[in-house]
């Protein structure tokens, strides 16, 4: 979840990240949905993100696990490249749980929050961290800046001016 707060990578991008996509000074992304090849620079806070994912599975996945119980080749996802690789679905699963054991909870009007979501997150803390709305873009993959702001929207919950005038001096409160 922080890899895809900091790098503000879709689903399906994280799962496919690759330990051959660290330079050392930048991680290399190529977006399945736009195309867009980005370079990111591995700063600090990225770096020790990175390092959590590392462990002594043999995987050359970023974002792995081991499964929960072995299977025959044959019965493996066809989509898994790797027996320990994650799929887009069972980060999405993973997302849901994490949010169902932290006890925070949605009011009566919301649904719950997706993975997509921290996406969305990312890119208001970007902008409150001073950010241009064109680094955000260009971090985000997105093809314009419209696409940003649409991410942006929402999570200021804006002031609703409102009047008081009820007088407490004629009634003597």
């Amino acid at each position: 979840m922080e890899l895809a707060l900091v790098t503000l990578q879709r689903r399906d991008d994280l799962v496919s990240l690759l330990w051959s996509a660290d330079t050392g000074d930048a991680l290399l992304v190529e977006q399945k949905k736009t195309g867009k090849r980005l370079k990111i620079e591995i700063g600090p806070d990225l770096r020790e993100i990175l390092s959590r994912c590392r462990d002594r599975v043999a995987c050359q996945y970023i974002l792995h696990r081991l499964p929960e119980k072995g299977r025959p080749k044959d019965m493996q996802a066809v989509r898994r490249m790797h027996t320990f690789q994650i799929l887009p679905e069972q980060l999405t699963r993973a997302f849901a749980k994490a949010f169902a054991q932290s006890g925070l909870s949605v009011g009566k009007d919301r649904t719950r929050p997706t993975f997509h979501e921290i996406r969305s997150l990312g890119i208001a803390e970007y902008r409150k961290a001073g950010w241009s709305e064109q680094e955000v873009q260009a971090l985000a993959g997105h093809a314009d800046v419209e696409m940003t702001r649409h991410y942006m929207e929402g999570h200021e919950a804006p002031w609703q001016p409102v009047k008081s005038g009820l007088s407490t001096r004629r009634k003597g409160y």
